[in-house]
């Protein structure tokens, strides 16, 4: 069995604020930080650790205002932010030296930070990095990030959607002529899904990253990196264009250009061909991801559930419905997300009390954490098994091309809402439901399944 990145919490102490970084990590061997594109998270990066596992110790967070990770507090104009960031976090694994690989806004990230924290950088992996004019730039970022602000006409899934779909078949994904196609026909609906949740994660603050990153894409600032860098260069790479540039250039012997055959196989082998470039020769020790206070993890007989704080008053614990998550909790105390909900793990379900179990291990292990009474262990975890009658059945979430399911699981949510009160829901709190709903979505229907079939 392939093992799974374990998750945690970093509390970073910057400039502007705290922040919660969440982030995974995976393997042995010297360190390997791994930045992903926007809007994604280190979820997109769980493949290749995998992979790479062997060779590092590889370290993929969520970038500030993405995945699982707080927004940066204060106004971000530039990269800056995220560099101290990602250095602050460094600080906190207590590393002494890593290698970094990135790609796309992950990329952008990489080169400040390599040439900020430059003592400790061993090397450098670029991928989907671009060479940009002024002009081009200005052009992509002319009509590049819609309005994710969400409506209550369920519009902006409509905006969204039409991105996630789009930016499969050209680049940038608002000009669609055939001198920007990047593919011959959409791609797949499960790359488009993963795509739109990204974003309404990220929220109406999903380009700041992003419109930073596009910004500094520029082949000298590659330049002043004193560490080895060696700049990826995939035939299927959506940027292969602008990044064809590099290959124009008189670099030092510090940067090598990798070239790789178009298959995702051949990619892969080419990044791990970098990794004696790059690497540093001594192992790194793999950061505590132990319980902590504020939002972390717990270890379970099944895996990790992960639990939060909200006010100041923590000595009683919140369990949210089924199909929700932490983030649709609204009230003070210990927050937790059920087992398979969220970014919770869960076991293999054979029955109902099953899952009654792995809820009240899970309750368990938070309060021991927070040395909460027993009897903080709520009437939700105490009779879940009676609570069957909740989840409601919603209609097929399967990813389409058209984007339809998100329609369905947006007016399920709606239908619900309105037989239960007398005035609507805001499309804010609608949208974080509709992620909730999507998240947990297997485990639901796993205990709809056994419920239905109990005697």
């Amino acid at each position: 069995m392939t093992a799974s990145p374990r998750k945690a919490y970093a509390r970073l102490s910057l400039a502007s604020g705290e922040i919660d970084l969440h982030y995974r990590v995976l393997g042995r061997g010297p360190a390997l930080l791994m930045l992903h594109p926007s809007p994604l998270s280190s979820a997109f990066m769980v493949p290749m650790m995998q992979r790479f596992s062997a060779s590092a110790l590889t370290i993929a967070p969520d970038t500030p205002g993405y995945g699982r990770s707080s927004s940066m507090p204060g106004t971000v104009s530039d990269l800056a932010p995220y560099v101290e960031a990602m250095r602050r976090f460094i600080d906190v694994l207590g590393l002494t030296q890593y290698a970094i690989y990135g790609s796309a806004t992950g990329a952008q990230i990489a080169v400040e930070l390599a040439k900020q924290d430059a003592s400790r950088v061993t090397g450098v992996i670029l991928d989907n990095a671009a060479d940009f004019t002024d002009e081009e730039c200005e052009g992509i970022l002319q009509g590049y990030f819609p309005d994710a602000t969400p409506s209550e006409d369920g519009s902006h899934l409509a905006r969204i959607w039409q991105v996630a779909h789009d930016s499969t078949v050209f680049f940038p994904w608002h000009h669609p002529c055939e001198e920007n196609r990047i593919a011959p026909q959409p791609g797949a609906a499960e790359l488009m899904h993963m795509t739109a949740m990204s974003y309404l994660q990220a929220g109406p603050d999903y380009a700041e990253a992003y419109r930073a990153a596009f910004r500094n894409e520029r082949a000298e600032r590659v330049r002043g990196i004193s560490a080895p860098v060696s700049i990826i260069r995939w035939p299927l790479s959506i940027l292969k264009r602008y990044t064809d540039r590099f290959d124009g250039y008189q670099w030092g012997s510090q940067v090598h250009m990798a070239h790789c055959e178009a298959s995702m196989e051949a990619r892969l082998q080419c990044i791990e061909a970098q990794f004696p470039r790059v690497l540093g020769s001594a192992p790194a020790a793999a950061p505590s991801t132990g319980e902590q206070a504020g939002f972390g993890y717990v270890s379970t007989s099944f895996g990790q559930v992960r639990y939060g704080t909200r006010g100041e008053h923590r000595n009683t614990l919140r369990v949210h419905a089924f199909g929700e998550s932490i983030e649709s909790i609204d009230a003070d105390g210990v927050l937790i997300d059920l087992p398979g909900h969220g970014e919770s793990d869960c076991p293999p379900l054979d029955s109902i009390t099953q899952y009654v179990d792995a809820c009240a291990e899970s309750a368990r292990r938070v309060t021991e954490v927070f040395t909460l009474p027993t009897q903080a262990i709520d009437r939700e975890v105490a009779s879940i098994g009676q609570d069957l009658d909740d989840i409601k059945a919603p209609p097929s979430l399967r990813p389409e091309t058209s984007g339809a399911h998100l329609w369905r699981g947006w007016y399920h949510l709606r239908s619900q809402r309105l037989q239960r009160a007398t005035t609507m829901t805001s499309a804010a709190v609608l949208t974080q439901k509709l992620l909730d709903l999507f998240a947990s979505q297997t485990v639901c229907q796993q205990l709809r399944d056994l419920s239905e079939g109990a005697p």
